[in-house]
């Protein structure tokens, strides 16, 4: 189903209108009866939503002195 809604009204009733959305509800929100941008239920439970983010979580490991200065003979190597 979809319910178009003014841009002022979707603001005073933000947490309603998301949870139509998580409910399966798609929601058009219109400017003077315009339509100007779509609210549509997430897939899955939302996890990794964007693209990309948190995908490495927990397969990166870094170590405790990755910060700590080179030696003098490596910063030689990279200057060469």
């Amino acid at each position: 189903m979809t319910t178009q809604l003014e841009i002022e009204d979707a603001k005073t009733r933000l947490d309603e209108v998301i949870a139509r959305a998580r409910a399966g509800e798609e929601i058009i929100i219109a400017h003077a009866g315009r339509p100007m941008a779509r609210i549509v239920p997430m897939k899955g439970d939302g996890e990794g939503a964007i693209p990309g983010f948190g995908m490495f979580k927990g397969r990166i490991w870094m170590s405790d002195d990755f910060n700590d200065p080179l030696p003098e003979d490596e910063l030689r190597e990279w200057e060469k």
